[in-house]
């Protein structure tokens, strides 16, 4: 998963280690954080890298396809709705 750096930046979170990451724009190395999410009566605990998401969209998030392979996600943006199932 991968959040805005503003964000990060925002509530002062500290990496714990680097890694190479595949993105659209090529390689490039990224500080990785640890975070947990929960979900019902589960927490599960994620890494994630932040970047530079700006643009005409207000994005904050990008999902990885590892994460979307262990949930059905839906996104209603105007709605303000996020639906999570575990497979």
């Amino acid at each position: 998963m991968t959040l805005d750096k503003k964000l990060v930046n925002k509530y002062n979170i500290k990496s714990f280690e680097k890694t190479k990451v595949l993105t659209a724009n090529g390689i490039i190395e990224a500080p990785i954080y640890k975070c947990k999410f929960r979900y019902e009566n589960q927490i599960i605990e994620l890494k994630i890298i932040t970047s530079d998401v700006s643009g005409p969209l207000t994005i904050q998030a990008l999902v990885g396809k590892n994460f979307i392979d262990k949930f059905n996600l839906m996104f209603l943006g105007k709605e303000k709705l996020f639906y999570l199932q575990t497979l």
